[in-house]
């Protein structure tokens, strides 16, 4: 069976350390604070402030399950948004995740392509990638629980110097993406375009869960 559920923003990386400015030329990456990321010409996709995924008990964990969220504005090609926990469980913790579905147009761009250069940049955003079928483990791919929008999507891994903190609201994290930097920028005009964006901590083995008024539906696939 399914959960349904409405992924959030990307972010992602497997670097442990922390990257307090912008980083010009980067596909994706995560640390700055909302207002570095304005100066730098970032337009931010959750204007009406920071989203919180909330953790409900499940398949005999406490706070075992995860609401995913995302933004209420603009997916524009240059982007950001800010998300923290509430009452996060550390249970299995690999990281944070994020998932973004391009739309390629007619660039002939594909997701193997991205990703390539997204990891070739990974030793300076601390940020990794892979496909959504790859991400996650034996027992539970991320194509498992992601809404079907983010099917074919990039799903990022990064780890940030502190994990999120329990219980209650845990720090915020900020996730950017730059797709205009992805060479040759051409590409642009030929459609490229953002699909679909969320983040989420590490989901293991257990499901994500929709929250009313905050994710949609789609079934945990078993």
């Amino acid at each position: 069976m399914k959960y349904q559920s409405y992924v959030l923003v990307a972010a992602t990386g497997f670097s442990s350390t922390t990257y307090a400015a912008v980083l010009s030329g980067a596909i994706f990456q995560a640390g700055s604070t909302a207002a570095e990321y304005t100066a730098a010409g970032f337009t931010n996709a959750n204007p009406s402030g920071v989203l919180v995924s909330y953790a409900q008990a499940c398949n005999g964990y406490p706070n075992g399950c995860t609401t995913t969220v995302t933004p209420s504005g603009p997916l524009a090609n240059k982007g950001f948004y800010q998300f923290q926990f509430s009452d996060f469980n550390a249970y299995n913790y690999s990281g944070l995740f994020s998932a973004m579905a391009i739309n390629y147009g007619t660039s002939g761009l594909n997701n193997a392509q991205v990703i390539e250069q997204v990891n070739h940049q990974s030793g300076l955003t601390g940020l990794t990638a892979t496909t959504s079928a790859l991400a996650g483990d034996a027992h539970c791919r991320f194509n498992d629980f992601l809404p079907t929008d983010l099917d074919n999507s990039i799903v990022l891994n990064w780890f940030p110097a502190n994990m999120p903190t329990t219980p209650g609201l845990s720090q915020v994290f900020t996730f950017a993406w730059d797709l205009t930097v992805i060479d040759p920028p051409s590409f642009i005009s030929n459609g490229l375009s953002v699909g679909a964006v969320g983040s989420l901590p590490s989901p293991g083995a257990i499901a994500l869960m929709g929250l009313a008024g905050v994710v949609g539906g789609r079934r945990r696939r078993s």
